[in-house]
Order: C-alpha cells, then sequence, then structure tokens
C-alpha cells in the first residue's frame, strides 16, 4: 500500500464538474475511470474535495464518482431542512439517476449514515462498504461523550449558540477542521473548504448535522436507523 507523506498531499482538484437535477435541486460529482463503480460520501462540513488525492488512486483500474451532498460543495442550496432524511432522499435518489450498479460504498463521517442506511435497504446493488469515522450508534447520555465535545454539541443545539457558533463563527470550518487534522492546511486547501460557505446563509447544513445526532433521546428516528444498519452490519 502506498501512502504520500503530507509534502506530497495535493492541494489541486483537477477534475472534471458534473451536475445533475435531483429532486428540487441539483448535485454536483466528479466521475473518473471505468470498471467498478466507488462511491465517495463525504461528511460535515467537506465535499467531494476531500478524495482528491484518492480518486486518481481508485480511477486508474476502477469508476470513482465523488458527490457533494446536498447544500455542501458546489451542489444546490435549496431552502430545506437538511436533516438526514433530506440528504438521504437525494443520494438515494442521485444513485439511482445516473444508474449506479454493484456499488463500492466510501463513506466518511455522516457519509456512513447516508451510505449504510442505503446499503441496508439495497444489499444486492453493494459490491463492499469503506468507513472512515462512521457513525455506528447513537449515544445513550449526554455523559458518554468527552467533557469538550459534550460542551460543544450542547451549544449546537441550543437555539441561540447554535447560530452564533455556525452562522458567525464559521466553527466547523475555522476551527473543527485545522485543529482536528493532523497535518496543517494551506491555504488554498482553507479556502476550497470555505468557498461552499462564504454566504452565512449558506451555513443550515453545518448546523444541522451535529443537531441531527441521536444524543440521549433527540432525534429517535436516526437514533433507530443507525440501530437497524448496525444490527445489519
Amino acid at each position: 500500500m502506498l501512502f504520500k507523506k503530507a509534502s506530497e498531499i495535493s492541494s489541486d482538484f483537477p477534475f472534471k464538474s458534473n451536475f445533475v437535477e435531483i429532486l428540487d435541486s441539483k448535485l454536483h460529482y466528479v466521475d473518473e475511470g471505468k470498471g467498478t463503480t466507488f462511491l465517495f460520501i463525504h461528511g460535515n462540513p467537506t465535499s467531494s474535495y476531500m478524495w482528491r488525492n484518492i480518486i486518481p488512486f481508485v480511477s486508474k483500474d476502477n469508476r470513482a464518482i465523488a458527490v457533494d451532498l446536498i447544500g455542501m460543495g458546489k451542489s444546490g442550496k435549496p431552502d430545506i431542512s437538511y436533516k438526514m432524511t433530506d440528504h438521504c432522499n437525494y443520494i438515494e435518489a442521485f444513485i439511482e439517476k445516473l444508474e449506479l450498479k454493484n456499488v463500492v460504498l466510501v463513506l466518511h463521517d455522516w457519509g456512513s449514515f447516508i451510505g449504510l442506511k442505503y446499503a441496508m435497504e439495497n444489499e444486492k446493488n453493494i459490491k463492499g462498504i469503506v468507513l472512515m469515522e462512521g457513525i455506528l450508534r447513537p449515544w445513550e447520555s449526554w455523559e458518554t461523550i468527552p467533557t469538550v465535545t459534550r460542551r460543544m454539541f450542547k451549544k449546537f443545539f441550543d437555539s441561540i449558540e447554535g447560530p452564533k457558533v455556525i452562522y458567525d463563527q464559521n466553527f466547523f470550518i475555522e476551527r473543527a477542521m485545522p485543529y482536528l487534522t493532523k497535518r496543517k492546511l494551506s491555504k488554498i486547501e482553507m479556502d476550497n473548504y470555505r468557498q461552499p460557505f462564504l454566504d452565512k446563509s449558506s451555513r443550515k447544513p453545518m448546523l444541522m448535522f451535529p443537531r441531527e445526532l441521536p444524543i440521549a433521546g433527540e432525534n429517535p428516528n436516526n437514533a433507530s436507523i443507525i440501530n437497524k444498519y448496525n444490527k445489519w452490519l
């Protein structure tokens, strides 16, 4: 297996942009190579840009498709709730419209919720699953979450603090990503991640993701979905 040093990680995104009309909006995606389809689904607060150094390796002998979730990356930003059911509906419709068959899902963060729900419900269309930072269980209580993270997540759920942290401070882009990334992100990389959320009004998806977490009885529908695909796995 080949691993890239930090100095070898490119900030370039040299892929053709494709757009497809899905439901009441459009999704952006890149589509490289031929063969077995690998569908890359990102999480919060990223986009298909996060897969830029992986796509060339996969697309040598396979088809690599990296999609931007609705409201993220270069995809449309319709006036919707941005609940997890919305994201699932868009990706399910995307897979159907592109007629993707025998798919290998490559899933990160909330992308794992979307992808695993689809895989559980469409097992015959799935060839394999790759998980990174997957969401695999609900949190039974706030006390099971580390102190610093718990304090921040409670802010997201708060009607006043949540919007302040996301809309005004752009927390996930400006603070969480640089802090949680092992190497220093370049200005080019940061600007790419900032681009979809330059307008405060476009940051609603980043607020809704943490508010959709199944913690201590919150979001029981999402908890039920997670428990079902956990059992299925």
